[in-house]
């Protein structure tokens, strides 16, 4: 896939220490720009074409994780045990054990604290790419930039974060953070705003 595996340990490395570090975004949103700047390192030094099919498999991935989660939820509810939950999917039950802990819940906002972490991990960078095809790549990055440049001793919020794209876009996109953020469920990727 890479052709320089340590370049891209090193992306992947120094993402999460920007993030948590200079710029204190909760994980939810760190770990999706982290995601999201691997996957540009890709598509600008890999591949140029990259992007499509990486989002397209994350979308795949969220679907197949969320589809689980609510299977398991059935078996749960039924008061069944991982093991039963198992067997009756024909999976083994190292499989669906890392998932058995959040199927009470199903699926949530990735701004919920209770959400499963790979889903904000997907979410995360499907909704920065989505946020980059609405806005064009101008815009996204000067808001990337904005964002990026703010180095504070306090958490960035989510409203911070849709204020520094909504400064450089000039018009509102609480519609879109409201349906990325704080809805379940996975965006039409072509649907900025409702």
């Amino acid at each position: 896939m890479y052709d320089s595996i340590p370049a891209v340990v090193l992306v992947d490395e120094c993402g999460p220490q920007w993030n948590a570090y200079q710029v204190r975004l909760p994980n939810y949103l760190a770990e999706g720009f982290s995601q999201y700047t691997d996957e540009l390192f890709a598509e600008r030094f890999v591949n140029p074409n990259w992007m499509a099919t990486i989002m397209a498999t994350y979308r795949q991935a969220y679907t197949n994780t969320v589809n689980l989660i609510a299977r398991l939820k059935t078996f749960k509810d039924r008061g069944q045990t991982v093991e039963q939950a198992a067997q009756a999917l024909g999976l083994p039950v190292d499989t669906v054990a890392p998932y058995w802990p959040w199927a009470s819940y199903g699926e949530l906002a990735i701004s919920d604290p209770r959400v499963f972490p790979t889903l904000y991990f997907l979410k995360g960078a499907l909704a920065l790419h989505a946020l980059r095809t609405y806005l064009g790549d101008e815009q996204f990055f000067a808001g990337f930039q904005k964002l990026f440049s703010v180095g504070t001793t306090e958490p960035v919020t989510l409203d911070y974060y849709r204020q520094c794209f909504e400064s450089v876009h000039g018009r509102s996109l609480a519609s879109f953070f409201q349906l990325w953020y704080n809805e379940p469920g996975l965006p039409d990727p072509s649907m900025a705003t409702r």
